[in-house]
């Protein structure tokens, strides 16, 4: 894949591919993760030819070709007259907005129960699968603290989750904790508050979903003023910071999704353990 990520750069600092919009200032044209790539263009025809000419190229010098029937084309601010023209000259299948990309959805907009359903249902089907195994509840403690725990993270790390959500994936670990696969709500000894108490405390230690969530949320503030190297950070800084500061952003800023407001909330938390260190200059 570093093959075809040189290879796409290379065509668009040739002007073989034009740079989405919000791309061109940070030189973006793919994100890829294993074997899955996402391109980016600014949606002319010419940019598709050109992308196709790259994944040839690649075809020739690696004997991987890229299956077009089974890639999506999403488009977006383009009228519906090009979008038609682009769809019957290329082997593209048209995608809808919002889409799901390595299991999350991509949204611009505020996520509702429709959108966090399907890890509810992740979470709730691999508790049902353990039924008929004579589980301790220290067996399920574990399976709580490692498997369950881990199905949730990556959404924790990437979104501000609803209260909701979060409440109803601890009443069912709450549940199959004390009943098992049987998840009978009624059965908990005590409250999950107790059950997430430090082991020091009484309790059992398992790490609340409302605290990893917010852990997770200034996590991405202390990127975003650590001045980390990251593709993301730099694309913050250059589309939504611009030339002000962080701290400087109001929160009713209609640039940028949903949840880079969701992030400038987090600065009222953030301010009392942020520091500023003066040193020699060398470096901001």
């Amino acid at each position: 894949m570093n093959v075809l990520s040189k290879l796409l750069d290379k065509a668009a600092s040739e002007r073989l591919i034009g740079y989405h919009p919000k791309c061109k200032n940070v030189s973006l044209t793919h994100l890829c993760f294993a074997d899955d790539i996402m391109v980016f263009s600014d949606g002319k025809k010419r940019s598709v030819e050109g992308i196709l000419q790259v994944f040839e190229e690649f075809a020739k010098i690696s004997g991987l070709k890229i299956s077009l029937e089974k890639s999506t084309l999403y488009m977006a601010g383009i009228t519906q007259e090009n979008q038609r023209a682009i769809l019957m000259n290329f082997p593209f299948a048209a995608g809808q907005l919002p889409v799901r990309y390595l299991g999350l959805p991509l949204l611009t907009r505020k996520m509702t129960v429709a959108d966090y359903t399907p890890l509810m249902e992740k979470v709730r089907t691999r508790m049902c699968n353990w039924n008929g195994r004579f589980l301790s509840y220290a067996g399920r403690l574990q399976l709580i603290q490692s498997v369950i725990m881990s199905l949730t993270n990556f959404w924790l790390t990437a979104f501000r989750m609803p209260k909701k959500c979060l409440g109803e994936m601890e009443k069912m670990c709450a549940a199959f904790l004390w009943s098992g696969p049987e998840m009978n709500t009624k059965k908990s000894k005590i409250s999950w508050v107790e059950v997430c108490k430090k082991k020091t405390e009484g309790g059992l230690w398992v790490r609340p979903l409302t605290e990893v969530n917010d852990v997770a949320c200034l996590k991405l503030v202390w990127r975003i003023l650590s001045g980390t190297s990251s593709l993301w950070v730099k694309w913050i800084q250059i589309y939504l910071i611009r030339k002000g500061s962080f701290w400087a952003v109001r929160e009713s800023t209609t640039i940028g999704s949903w949840m880079w407001r969701k992030i400038l909330k987090e600065r009222a938390v953030a301010r009392d353990f942020h520091r500023m260190e003066v040193k020699n200059g060398e470096a901001l």
